[in-house]
């Protein structure tokens, strides 16, 4: 899937550079109609109750599956309709109806961070297709009146003088995100971004001074 960025970046596109198969890696398309939208809701809903029963046989599945897995499916298109990101992905990691969202952001890269100064962690990271950057991530704990529930993110930035690309997994349950860090990196390694030239953008490092060790979704401790 390959998408246009408007604005200041018009003529540029990003996308997936080498074709990729990750099991419950969904893109989710805007602007469906609800024709449109019902027919999806069907087709993906059908996929994704057949990849939970093929990844665990031996679940005894609810009869309600399929109508749990609509409702985040459909959680994940309302969620696509409110944001301007150029592209966003739900992730199912599990065996169940659960899933985070994935976007990929374009932005200047004047206005990013002082990832140094952020309340999370920091270390380098390289994409494939785009070259070397950043990895950002964070953990806490909030209640949420049933108790105290464990929430993680994780950015990867790319960005040389002028622009910034992000590819985020959004705040969600700690285990949910430690499982989709894998996907999410596979999906890292084959996105591609291209100028209005034809030619593929290049980033440099984002930062001097990172740490080495990566983050561990396990640690006691929270960011």
């Amino acid at each position: 899937m390959t998408t246009a960025i408007g604005d200041d970046l018009a003529g540029w596109s990003i996308g997936v550079a080498e074709e990729v198969d990750i099991p419950g890696w969904l893109y989710l398309p805007a602007d469906l109609s609800t024709k449109e939208q019902d027919t999806w809701l069907d087709e993906a809903g059908t996929a994704l109750v057949d990849l939970i029963q093929a990844t665990a046989p031996q679940l005894d599945l609810p009869p309600t599956i399929a109508g749990q897995v609509r409702e985040v499916l459909q959680a994940g298109l309302s969620a696509r309709a409110e944001s301007t990101c150029e592209l966003m992905y739900q992730v199912w990691p599990v065996a169940g109806p659960a899933a985070v969202l994935c976007e990929v952001n374009a932005t200047r890269t004047e206005e990013l961070p002082d990832w140094k100064q952020m309340p999370g962690r920091v270390h380098d990271a390289v994409a494939r297709h785009i070259g070397p950057g950043l990895q950002y991530s964070t953990r806490r704990v909030v209640d949420e009146g049933d108790g105290p529930e464990d929430l993680s993110a994780v950015h990867f930035v790319f960005a040389d003088a002028s622009y910034a690309f992000l590819l985020s997994l959004q705040e969600g349950p700690s285990p949910l995100i430690a499982q989709a860090l894998t996907p999410l990196a596979i999906f890292k390694d084959a996105l591609a971004v291209v100028r209005e030239d034809g030619e593929l953008f290049s980033s440099t490092p984002v930062v001097e001074v990172i740490e080495d060790s990566a983050w561990p979704v396990d640690e006691e401790e929270v960011s």
